[in-house]
Parts: structure tokens; sequence; C-alpha cells
């Protein structure tokens, strides 16, 4: 090959590449944790199996694209976040305190 031939071969694989990079930018959000307690283990380990471990619903956040694609912006909860907004949830009496029925209801037990 001659050298402006693999000079176009090159141009057009690093635009190829540049087009169908992907730009990706997040923020997460956070706040100090509440101060909860629990009156059980067993209350404790029901709130956090319901709120830390995934659930088996199957669904996929990825996706498969070709060409060119557009910035991604997303927001997403930090982890203290979560545990609050997961604790208010559960804390029915708002005393600061999970109890094991409460835990129970929040779970969907």
């Amino acid at each position: 090959m001659n050298q402006r031939a693999i000079t176009q071969i090159f141009v057009a694989s690093l635009a190829a590449g540049c087009m169908s990079s992907c730009i990706h930018v997040g923020k997460i959000t956070d706040e100090p944790k509440l101060a909860v307690s629990f009156d059980s283990a067993q209350a404790a380990q029901v709130f956090y199996d319901k709120t830390y471990v995934p659930d088996s619903s199957g669904r996929n956040s990825g996706y498969l694209a070709f060409g060119p694609m557009l910035p991604k912006f997303t927001k997403s909860e930090g982890s203290q976040l979560r545990f609050n907004k997961a604790a208010r949830a559960a804390d029915a009496d708002g005393d600061g305190t999970i109890s094991r029925s409460e835990a129970e209801d929040y779970a969907g037990m």
C-alpha cells in the first residue's frame, strides 16, 4: 500500500473510534447518615436485606449502540442518602429505632 492509502485508513479508523465513544457524566448526591438503631439483630438483618440486596427482577440497565452517541448524564444517590431514605420509610413511628415489625412491614413480609 502506498502512504496515502495508509493515511486514509488511519484517519477513517480514528474517526470511527471517536464517533462510537461514550461520554458519561455522573453526579452523586449524599447527606450525613441518620442516627438509627435497631431493637434486635433480626430487625437489622431484615432491613439491610431489603435495602441492600439487589432484587432478582432480571432487568439489565446496559445497552448496545452503534454509531455516534450523545453524552449520558446521570444523577445517583450516595449510600448514605439511600440508607436515610430507607430508614425514614422503615421507622414508622419516627422514634429513631427500627423494630422487627417495622422492618418486616418495610420489607413487605
